[in-house]
């Protein structure tokens, strides 16, 4: 189950779009054979991608806004709560980053 809030799906939907759409523009570069030995390499660049892509999300979607509240005068920061499993959008990227670092070192030991 995937619990999320505002536009904190964006996470998902980017992950699968760098990762999916990097190994099917490789599939179609070099054809479905040389990518099974390319593939290790693949994943974590698309999650080092779906990082970049994911902070600036994060931060434009978190921005807090400054209002003015009439009932009592004064000003009011409200923060937009858009997240993931209730992490910040845009704390994912350095998830996403440690992930990529992780399928880096574990596409070495493990042969596909």
């Amino acid at each position: 189950m995937i619990i999320w809030r505002g536009f904190g799906a964006l996470v998902v939907l980017v992950v699968l779009i760098c990762v999916g759409g990097l190994q099917w523009l490789a599939s179609t570069i070099v054809g479905p054979e040389a990518t099974t030995q390319i593939q290790r390499f693949l994943i974590p660049i698309g999650l080092v991608i779906a990082a970049v892509i994911v902070w600036p999300l994060g931060r434009f979607f978190n921005k807090p806004t400054t209002t003015f509240d009439p009932r009592t005068g004064r000003q009011v920061t409200v923060s937009r709560g858009h997240s993931l499993f209730f992490i910040n959008m845009e704390y994912w990227s350095p998830i996403l980053l440690v992930l990529a670092v992780v399928f880096l070192i574990a596409g070495f030991f493990v042969r596909i």
